[in-house]
């Protein structure tokens, strides 16, 4: 959405399609830095990744002559990083990689907990996967619908393509998050409660 609205500024000062596009993916890339800074190191692949298809965008930006191919650009890191949520089930799903800080709260014995529930308690194994999966499914439909939101818009209208193309991915992350939320976190805070010694 930071992204959209740069592009939609950089449009309305006068900036060429280009040059406002290049600099909403700069934002993308700040942003993203920040963000996937790899505090833990099963994280620095997924960070790198990221980092990696933003620059390759930046050039794919400046050299397509199509905007819309340009803003419906996003939709190919966004399908790879779904692809790579299902790729992580293979051993610790993402969401588990993700919510470890947050649920141990900086408390060892909590962390400690957390960890010995992936192996004690099946119920938060299907938690933690059905996170996972459902942020990769959300993924890979807010990538479908990006380039469908994208090429519904004529050429010359990139102000109303750039604006419409983030809805997608703002209504199917809100939607996630709230199933997350009250469905997948409270089972998996459950189990690790479960493991906590006594008070």
């Amino acid at each position: 959405a930071t992204a959209g609205a740069v592009t939609v500024i950089m449009t309305a000062a006068g900036a060429g399609t280009t040059a406002s596009i290049v600099a909403g993916t700069v934002v993308i890339a700040i942003s993203s830095a920040l963000l996937l800074r790899a505090d833990h190191h099963q994280l620095d692949s997924f960070a790198i990744l990221v980092l990696a298809e933003l620059a390759i965008s930046v050039v794919i930006t400046l050299v397509s002559s199509d905007p819309r191919f340009v803003l419906a650009r996003p939709a190919v890191y966004t399908a790879i990083a779904g692809v790579y949520m299902f790729t992580t089930l293979r051993g610790k799903p993402f969401m588990m990689q993700i919510t470890r800080p947050i649920a141990a709260g900086g408390d060892p014995v909590r962390a400690d907990a957390f960890d010995r529930a992936w192996s004690a308690s099946a119920r938060f194994r299907t938690a933690e996967r059905g996170m996972t999966i459902s942020l990769g499914i959300v993924l890979l439909a807010e990538a479908v619908l990006r380039v469908v939101t994208v090429y519904s818009q004529p050429e010359h209208a990139v102000l109303k393509a750039s604006l419409f193309s983030q809805l997608p991915a703002i209504g199917l992350l809100a939607l996630w998050f709230i199933v997350a939320r009250f469905a997948f976190v409270p089972a998996a805070s459950k189990e690790v409660d479960l493991l906590m010694p006594p008070a």
